[in-house]
C-alpha cells in the first residue's frame, strides 16, 4: 500500500475502496498508476492500470530573427517557437495589433510527451523608417 492512501470498507463488508490523491505536474504526462487488489480468498490479485494524460502550457516563447540586424530593403525571417505543451501549441503573429499570418509551422517532440511549435514570418522592410517603434509579437495558445 501507498502511503497517502485512504482505504474504506462498505458497512457491509462486501467492499472497500482506496483512493490516492496526486497534484500532477508536465513530468507525470504518460505515466502509468495501477491498482492491485488481493486477498487470502483469491488466487491471484485483480489489477487495473491507468495512463495519465496530463494538460500543460508551454513554459516558454521565444522570438528569433534573421538576419540579427535586418536592412531596409531586404527580407527577414522571424521564428516563434513554443516550449513543450500538450495539447500542441498554436501560434499567432500580430504587428501593431494586426493579425499576420505565419507560414511553415512545425511540430516536433518534445518534453514529458509534449509537443514544440515553431511557426515562421517573413517580413519585407522597405525603408529604413518601417524599424523604429516596431513590435512583432507572437502568441502560444
Amino acid at each position: 500500500m501507498i502511503s497517502g492512501t485512504t482505504t474504506v470498507k462498505g458497512a457491509d463488508g462486501d467492499f472497500s475502496k482506496s483512493e490516492l490523491e496526486v497534484v500532477v505536474n508536465r513530468t507525470d504526462n504518460g505515466k502509468l498508476y495501477r491498482c492491485e487488489a488481493k486477498n487470502p480468498a483469491m488466487a491471484s490479485a485483480k489489477v487495473a492500470s491507468r495512463r495519465l494524460r496530463v494538460r500543460f502550457r508551454p513554459d516558454r516563447v521565444a522570438i528569433s530573427v534573421e538576419p540579427s540586424a535586418p536592412a531596409a530593403g531586404k527580407r527577414a525571417v522571424l521564428r516563434c517557437r513554443s516550449g513543450s505543451s500538450n495539447p500542441t501549441a498554436r501560434i499567432s503573429w500580430r504587428y501593431k495589433g494586426e493579425r499576420l499570418a505565419g507560414t511553415d509551422e512545425r511540430v516536433e517532440q518534445g518534453n514529458n510527451g509534449g509537443n514544440i511549435t515553431t511557426n515562421i514570418l517573413e517580413v519585407w522592410w522597405r525603408k529604413l523608417s518601417q524599424f523604429r517603434d516596431c513590435c512583432f509579437c507572437c502568441y502560444c495558445c
